[in-house]
């Protein structure tokens, strides 16, 4: 008999995502520099821009700060501020674009010489305008004659137009040659490719599937906009020795075989090396994107895969790997200009610079954190290297059991701003397309290089640390990235150090290079209010930003073994009882109705009852859940990601999303396969619990990374045909691949779901379609189903926890 979805009575009544999200109206609007409660980043909202920068971009863990350093002590919530520095406006946000600013003659931007921030919105114009007041410092600074015209009209809305930095809170300024970093000028991005070849990836289909993706990648037609077509690319292949590829004049390829010392000079000048993508894409005399209407592989790009391919098999006889030799060689390659390195790989280096004779293999709790820490020397020095001469580096590494010292040269890629893909396993058949989508999306995610990141405050706040993955001299205000996407986030450490008085401020500035080639500088610069007494801090609480700000810091402590895994997770829930004791003391409830003998009833300020479910659901992440059936690599890459998550990603990652397909019985009344998505919302989501599964049920849950499906038992043939395209679920192959009837509204609006999720994804691949409960990816899709006792706590366990601890401290 099927089952009915249950409604547990207690669990119910508890906050969550799901239930919250219910008491959302469509499209909620928020304007900013007024103050107010700010909406999560889980929301579609619209942000308008009144004078201080989007919540997309910076979110301060308060939206106002406490006067005196005893009303935030008495609070327990941390002072500090996420930043998203090249996030883009969205298409609801207003403006549209970040406004781009280019003063005649070369002019700079106007700085104040006191602090150094840039002027904005908030600066006042003294003495018929001659001088402006810094609303940092309160320092006054001349205004150039050339800037002084019509000053008086920088008024919102009513000289936007020829002084934006004056009326926006998220500006960019082009900067020219004023200022270009040493010994290198700015040019359109640069992308080097390095590929291992080794017998186990030609024996695991690995290498044929990279070569095969790259291919797919010079045939995707978004590359045709005109920001991509003079980027250039290079490739590479590593095992015994260096291979370069010359496919412009007469085809050849080029060796280094010394792979023990540092290759001095290149085998063939660069531009002979490095391919446009106009040349790779096969339109080099077309004049502009719209003269392109069909293309097929250019000839460049046939021979070079070809030779690519040929050579690879060939190489591939052995397991030696000459990684350390093929990063100096791409920073050869890229010297005087920065870019971006991708390596994949799936042992570690066995022969020349930077070979490591063997893996650290110890793995128990108390030693896992010290293999965190990579080993000293080479790649340490590679990644300092390439942090200065602005190049970052992505890792796709390709692990089996064995661990592969993701942490020893994964330093790199921490230290530049990259990223880290893991590919567990890897089966052809099952992951190709994960691996094609990855590399297709990598390449044509917004980004800008060669960056240098400061952020100043007003006074009585103060910069006291920086988190993420960046570089950082000792004792430098600033931090440098080498890569930063659109994605990327930072974590900024703030201490009170005097009385605040009416409104306080917070500036990003980023020097940056952006992918065509310019050489530019984002502000983003947000006001903020003051409150007096705690109550107000509680209610202007940022769940958001505490929740990422705190992610940041734990990830950074267990990378840097400053605390283990366990410690970590009591921190956690020792900053829930901090500040819910606070709150309760300072709310003044009455709880003199409380039968003697009974526990408080455990009070959450509005703002923040949603911390203890994502600290249980921080707890649980591969990055820090207790149980050992995660690899050392798997685990060093999800607590590098946490560093560098934005607020939204970050939330669906601890709380996925999590939808009843075979619920959907509200859909619009719209013809058949015609959905209009603009006007359409997701459906409810579910609470991440099994007591509300059915047996005839469908679920999609969706964490920012990967996408499940599981189908029950009794699932409805007619909704499995729409889906899968078979009669009846018996019928499904092992490895299941949507494909979404989607002239049917039912299969319209599950692709509109789909669409929708991948918007949000930091790393997409296939959908995981789960149709037993006896494999590995089955256990995969419980582990987020974290209300129920996964990691042995529940949602319930861990709420009454917290009450008792609170009631002992009360």
């Amino acid at each position: 008999q099927q089952q009915q979805q249950q409604q547990p009575s207690g669990e119910a009544m508890y906050p969550s995502p799901a239930t919250i999200g219910k008491q959302v109206q469509m499209n909620p609007k928020f304007l900013t520099g007024q103050a107010t409660q700010p909406l999560s980043s889980t929301l579609d909202f619209s942000c308008v821009d009144s004078g201080s920068a989007s919540l997309k971009m910076m979110r301060p863990t308060m939206q106002r700060l406490p006067e005196t350093t005893k009303i935030a002590q008495q609070t327990g919530i941390p002072l500090g501020c996420i930043i998203q520095p090249y996030k883009q406006p969205d298409a609801n946000d207003y403006p549209t674009r970040v406004p781009k600013i280019k003063f005649e003659q070369n002019n700079a931007p106007l700085k104040c010489i006191r602090c150094g921030a840039y002027i904005n919105r908030y600066v006042k114009f003294l003495s018929n305008d001659r001088y402006w007041e810094c609303n940092f410092c309160s320092n006054s600074n001349d205004v150039p004659r050339w800037y002084q015209g019509n000053l008086s009209m920088n008024v919102m809305d009513q000289n936007n137009s020829t002084r934006p930095e004056l009326n926006w809170g998220t500006v960019d300024y082009t900067v020219g040659k004023l200022n270009h970093a040493p010994n290198r000028n700015p040019q359109p991005l640069h992308y080097v490719y390095i590929i291992e070849c080794t017998r186990h990836m030609a024996t695991q289909g690995i290498l044929m599937s990279i070569i095969e993706a790259l291919k797919n990648l010079m045939l995707e037609k978004r590359l045709q906009d005109a920001s991509y077509r003079n980027c250039r690319v290079a490739i590479m292949t590593v095992g015994h020795s260096v291979h370069f590829y010359n496919a412009k004049t007469q085809p050849n390829i080029l060796n280094f075989v010394d792979v023990n010392e540092p290759l001095k000079e290149l085998p063939a000048p660069a531009d002979v090396l490095f391919y446009t993508i106009d040349e790779l894409m096969g339109y080099t005399n077309m004049t502009t994107p719209e003269d392109v209407v069909e293309f097929e592989e250019s000839e460049i790009a046939e021979k070079l895969f070809k030779l690519i391919e040929i050579n690879a098999q060939q190489e591939a006889t052995n397991n030696e790997s000459s990684l350390g030799a093929a990063l100096q060689a791409a920073e050869l390659l890229l010297k005087g200009r920065g870019g971006k390195v991708n390596i994949f790989m799936s042992q570690i280096p066995t022969r020349g610079q930077g070979k490591l004779d063997k893996p650290r293999l110890e793995k128990n709790e108390h030693k896992e954190g010290e293999l965190f820490i990579g080993q000293l020397g080479f790649w340490r020095e590679r990644a300092n290297v390439c942090a200065n001469a602005g190049i970052g580096v992505n890792f796709s590494l390709f692990s089996s059991q064995n661990f592969t010292e993701s942490s020893t040269m994964g330093i790199v890629s921490r230290t530049t701003g990259g990223h880290i893909n893991i590919y567990t396993n890897f089966m052809q058949g099952r992951d190709y397309p994960q691996l094609k989508h990855d590399i297709v999306e990598d390449f044509l995610k917004d980004i800008a290089y060669d960056a240098v990141i400061r952020v100043r405050t007003s006074v009585g706040i103060a910069v006291k640390n920086y988190y993420g993955n960046f570089y950082q001299q000792k004792n430098a205000a600033h931090i440098n990235i080498a890569n930063v996407n659109s994605d990327y986030t930072i974590a900024v450490s703030l201490e009170q150090d005097a009385k605040l008085t009416s409104n306080s401020y917070i500036q990003s500035a980023m020097l940056y290079t952006s992918r065509t080639g310019e050489r530019m500088i984002r502000i983003h610069t947000i006001r903020l209010g003051v409150v007096s007494v705690p109550a107000d801090c509680f209610r202007y609480a940022d769940l958001d930003a505490v929740l990422k700000y705190k992610c940041a810091i734990y990830a950074n402590e267990a990378l840097t073994y400053k605390n283990d895994l366990s410690t970590l997770r009591e921190n956690m829930t020792y900053l829930s009882i901090e500040i819910f004791s606070k709150y309760r003391l300072h709310s003044k409830k009455n709880v003199s109705n409380v039968p003697s003998g009974q526990l408080e009833p455990l009070f959450l300020p509005e703002s923040l009852k949603l911390l203890p479910l994502y600290f249980l659901g921080l707890s649980k992440s591969d990055g820090f859940r207790l149980q050992k059936d995660i690899t050392i690599d798997e685990r060093f890459v999800h607590l590098t990601r946490l560093l560098s998550m934005s607020c939204r990603n970050t939330l669906f990652y601890l709380y996925p999303r999590m939808f009843g397909l075979h619920l959907l019985d509200q859909i619009p009344d719209l013809t058949t396969g015609q959905l209009d998505a603009s006007s359409v919302m997701l459906p409810q989501t579910m609470r991440l619990s099994a007591r509300y599964f059915r047996s005839d049920g469908i679920y999609l849950l969706d964490n920012g990374i990967r996408t499940f499906v599981f189908l029950g038992s009794e699932a409805s043939d007619e909704l499995v045909k729409i889906l899968y395209g078979v009669d009846s679920l018996n019928e499904l192959p092992e490895y299941p691949k949507l494909r979404v009837d989607t002239s049917t509204v039912f299969g319209a609006y599950v692709q509109h779901i789909l669409d929708s999720l991948s918007k949000d994804h930091l790393f997409s691949g296939p959908v995981i379609t789960l149709k037993s409960m006896h494999t590995t990816s089955f256990q995969q899709f419980m582990r987020h189903i974290m209300e129920d006792r996964t990691g042995n706590v529940s949602y319930d366990d861990h709420l009454q926890n917290l009450r008792r601890e609170i009631n002992l401290i009360v």
